[in-house]
């Protein structure tokens, strides 16, 4: 497989000319029909952090790490028919790119969460029959701590956790609950 390759499939009505990949598989320029090429270098998007100072800050991120982050994402957890996701990472943050974009890309429906409350988020994913998760592991230990029950009602396949150390408890939490799921 290969970035151009996944592109095509992403873009079956041709807007992307070309894709040029070095020797290492990364994005080296992405071109469209009709527009100026897109370095990889080139902004893609401003995310915000707070990092070590407490204070948000926005950080760039380039073309390439867009396209490789999401066909990393699309290779390590494809998707399947009949799959559903929901989108709760507000926009400005890191997780969003791939909880709404992979998805999406793939033509796999978005659930979007309307709420931060944990016990509304878990009925939705049981309600929507949402089968993939995303969450850093804070939410992901109230989710499961709290509503575990509710969770064990949802057909969850792949359960993400990132931007923190998942814990080997938190981590046998969510097995004992969603036994076939990929963690």
């Amino acid at each position: 497989a290969s970035v151009a390759g996944w592109w095509s499939r992403v873009d079956p009505a041709g807007a992307v000319t070309a894709v040029v990949v070095d020797g290492a598989g990364a994005v080296v320029e992405v071109t469209g029909a009709g527009t100026p090429g897109v370095l990889a270098d080139d902004a893609a998007w401003v995310l915000f952090t707070s990092g070590t100072s407490g204070r948000p800050k926005g950080v760039i991120g380039s073309t390439a790490g867009l396209v490789n982050r999401l066909w990393w994402w699309w290779r390590t957890i494809p998707y399947q028919p009949g799959d559903r996701a929901v989108v709760k990472t507000r926009p400005g943050f890191v997780d969003a790119i791939g909880e709404v974009l992979v998805p999406l890309l793939a033509g796999v429906p978005v659930v979007v969460a309307d709420s931060a409350d944990p016990a509304g988020l878990a009925e939705l994913v049981a309600a929507e029959r949402v089968t993939h998760l995303l969450g850093v592991p804070s939410l992901l230990a109230v989710l499961y701590d709290t509503h575990g029950d509710v969770l064990a009602r949802a057909p969850l396949r792949v359960i993400t956790s990132s931007g923190e150390p998942l814990t080997a408890t938190l981590a046998a939490t969510i097995r004992a609950t969603n036994r076939d799921a990929t963690i």
